[in-house]
């Protein structure tokens, strides 16, 4: 073991025999531990254990950032989301909680359930584009309780749809009911759109409350006459 100091900060060095030039440990910087001046030889490369931390910890999130980079591509080029990156999406309106309005357009696919959304003016629950949405057990209230256009597609399972216009619907969208849910307010269509699940008002007749109406049975065939 050699005793020396480091030329560059003054501080000892214990260097084993035949080590040279040497890191020092203190300010990294190296010297040729063989002459009696030291000298810088070249620069060394040198990794501690905590680099080597932070190297693998900043190699792991830029491999995140791509995979969500990608995962975003993927879901506006597609509609779809990427099963193993979805929980990455923590932004999306599947974590709606009825204190603003649902609105969606462009590929989204959004499935929302339990909640209960209440607002004095416009629509509670939006969608456009190619959009589409499933709505379980929500509870939404609004002059437009759901307002659809474009090639929307909305699902309510249950729960309540209550406004002066329950459901609008233009374009091509379609709106389906289904389960028990109760639409309160008048249903307007216009265009291509189609509302199925609920029985639909006659023109003239007044807002009133529609349940989720079943298929009609199949008409019973005529018996053979004896």
């Amino acid at each position: 073991m050699i005793v020396t100091s480091c030329p560059h900060c003054g501080m000892e060095a214990q260097v084993p025999e035949g080590i040279s030039p040497y890191l020092c440990g203190f300010c990294r910087r190296s010297f040729d531990v063989g002459r009696p001046h030291a000298v810088i030889v070249r620069p060394v490369r040198y990794t501690s254990g905590y680099s080597m931390y932070w190297t693998i910890r900043l190699a792991a999130v830029a491999l995140l950032a791509l995979l969500s980079g990608a995962g975003w591509v993927y879901h506006r080029m597609t509609g779809k989301h990427i099963a193993a990156l979805e929980h990455l999406d923590d932004d999306g309106p599947d974590t709606w909680d009825g204190t603003t309005a649902l609105t969606c357009d462009g590929n989204d696919q959004i499935n929302v359930s339990g909640v209960t959304a209440t607002f004095p003016t416009g629509a509670a629950l939006s969608a456009g584009g190619n959009c589409q949405v499933t709505c379980t057990g929500c509870t939404l209230k609004a002059p437009f309780a759901v307002q659809t256009n474009g090639n929307a597609k909305v699902v309510i399972v249950g729960g309540a749809l209550e406004g002066e216009v329950a459901i609008a619907a233009t374009g091509n969208a379609t709106v389906d009911v289904r389960g028990d849910a109760k639409v309160s307010g008048t249903i307007s269509r216009s265009g291509n759109a189609k509302v199925t699940g609920v029985a639909l008002p006659a023109p003239s007749s007044t807002p009133g409350t529609h349940v989720a109406s079943a298929p009609p049975a199949a008409p019973a065939k005529p018996g053979k006459k004896k």
